[in-house]
């Protein structure tokens, strides 16, 4: 073996989600509740704590995923936080399992809800769009004994609606109002509708009735955010367009919270160890440097090998590798799984998202190489006799295995998409 081979062999390289805000590409929960709670006067931070010790990985555990929270800048007292789920089915298990399962909560739940006075104030959200909700890197989170640190401002405005929100409004607001508020500044990271399906876990309630759109921007600091707001409050076209249009459709006053700039709620720089507001932009993993030995591996083996493993969690936390076959999106930087329809790993990863993808080595443990990242089930995926992509890919082997690619797709039927974060391995 060469030295250049025994060098990169040694290697381990990993390759991490980065900042694209454009892409258009999967959101990280189709099921979004922004939570709103109001502790007793001056014990906010004692919730705090105990959140950022025990609560974000305690419910990741069982299911969940916890984009961000945040302090209200305006109330001492108000803390904001958002959970996020693959699917309403997974909520609801994954409620359960950490509120009634969970032995962290069981330990600390007394003395968190000790400093809480409401927890009523919860919107339960989805996507405006399929590309429209957050897109997170999750090792963008500092780790539990990191300082707290400066962050940016991350602002969020609620329309409230009489009826369902009109898809003619999401157009305005993506047509009309978003090039405004980034030429003041803001940059945008999703918006969302009020989730309409029925909340399946009544023991914490939400606020069901309610028609609302809500908006999420981020601001480099202070000074950012204050000017975004004088920018856009002095635009004429905001002042005599903007404004009229969004009191003509619909009412748009609920707890403080309307239509202006001024009205929106501005989160303080977050919590000890929330995502600072970079971590709230839309993020893309890339694959290794192409001028590598490594990344040349690496690129042609997503595109050239039909076989990998992925490895999930069971429910007793024991992992579960199986063989798949597999395509790789370039557009998305993703891969994507066809399973078959009651498939047990479905199950565990509505548990527990975090997976692993590993192309198999020789017998000298060269040519390894493992993607670690987050698999959701995604619906909005045609069947596989019906992807052109991976049709094309796996044609032959459908008609040889199953009978014709319709049988395959009838077999399998539920799309996983797997995001990576990081990949390692070696060179040959």
């Amino acid at each position: 073996m060469s030295k250049e081979t025994q060098a990169e062999t040694s290697r381990e390289l990993d390759t991490s989600a980065r900042h694209a805000p454009e892409q258009a590409e999967e959101t990280c929960c189709p099921v979004i509740e922004l939570r709103q709670y109001l502790h007793h006067p001056g014990r906010r931070d004692e919730f705090i704590a105990l959140f950022d010790e025990y609560f974000i990985e305690g419910q990741e555990h069982y299911g969940a995923f916890i984009p961000g929270h945040f302090r209200d800048r305006t109330n001492p007292d108000r803390f904001v936080w958002l959970r996020g789920f693959a699917d309403m089915q997974t909520r609801r298990t994954a409620l359960h399992d950490f509120y009634h399962v969970s032995p962290l909560w069981q330990a600390h739940r007394t003395a968190a809800n000790d400093t809480i006075s409401d927890v009523s104030n919860v919107f339960l959200l989805r996507p405006a769009r399929a590309a429209t909700g957050f897109r997170l890197n999750p090792t963008n989170r500092p780790l539990k004994d990191a300082p707290e640190v400066a962050g940016g401002v991350i602002s969020a405005t609620i329309y409230a609606f009489d009826a369902p929100v009109d898809p003619r409004f999401v157009d305005f607001f993506e047509n009309t109002m978003i090039p405004l508020l980034r030429s003041a500044g803001a940059t945008l990271l999703g918006h969302f509708v009020t989730e309409p399906a029925e909340n399946t876990y009544p023991e914490l309630p939400v606020r069901e009735g309610e028609n609302v759109f809500v908006w999420f921007a981020s601001f480099a600091n202070e000074a950012a955010y204050s000017s975004y707001h004088s920018s856009l409050t002095q635009n004429q076209e905001w002042i005599t367009s903007i404004v009229p249009a969004l009191q003509n459709v619909g009412s748009f006053a609920r707890r403080g919270v309307g239509i202006a700039p001024n009205e929106a709620f501005a989160l303080a720089p977050p919590c000890g160890r929330a995502r600072n507001e970079e971590g709230l932009r839309r993020m893309t993993f890339q694959l290794p440097d192409e001028s590598t030995i490594f990344g040349k591996n690496v690129r042609r083996r997503v595109h050239e090998e039909y076989l990998m493993w992925l490895t999930t969690m069971d429910t007793r936390g024991m992992p579960q590798p199986a063989p798949t076959w597999f395509w790789w999106d370039e557009t998305a930087s993703n891969f994507l799984v066809y399973n078959l329809t009651h498939a047990r790993r479905l199950d565990f990863v509505r548990r527990n998202s975090q997976v692993a993808l590993h192309f198999n080595g020789d017998q000298t443990g060269s040519g390894i190489i493992v993607f670690t990242g987050h698999a959701q089930i995604s619906t909005a995926e045609p069947p596989a006799d019906q992807h052109p992509l991976y049709l094309a890919k796996y044609r032959h082997w459908m008609t040889s295995k199953f009978g014709s690619p319709e049988q395959f797709a009838a077999e399998y039927s539920v799309a996983l998409r797997i995001s990576p974060i990081k990949v390692r391995g070696s060179s040959l």
